[in-house]
């Protein structure tokens, strides 16, 4: 499972914060990779419980971008990175499948990657 934390946030504004957090997600690959996994789940895309308000278009396509360069590593490493699309009462950044689909293809990860 993949979670964020306000001090590991790759959705932050932070530039400091948001860089732990992609730091905190690679390093959830290697784990996987050594456990012998082959998917990561959980929510890699912000802090499960930030329901506050919805991040801004930019914001919300560079933590794309960022949650997809992790999937990638994956990949590479074997493991698909899956996300949870969770309600507005768990996180304000992705609440519905439209949401995550687009969320998916602004990575620019292939969907084999990152589902």
């Amino acid at each position: 499972m993949a979670a964020q934390s306000p001090e590991a946030n790759v959705a932050s504004d932070d530039p400091y914060v948001r860089s732990r957090g992609f730091q905190q997600l690679r390093q959830f690959i290697e784990l996987t990779a050594k456990m012998g996994g082959d998917q990561l789940n959980g929510i890699p895309y912000g802090v499960h419980g930030d329901t506050g308000s919805r991040p801004s278009e930019g914001r919300l396509a560079d933590t794309a971008q960022l949650v997809g360069d992790v999937a990638e590593e994956a990949y590479r490493s074997g493991i698909t990175m899956t996300f949870e699309v969770v309600n507005r009462y768990e996180t304000s950044m992705i609440n519905t499948a439209a949401e995550a689909v687009r969320f998916v293809e602004m990575s620019g990860s292939g969907t084999s990657r990152f589902i």
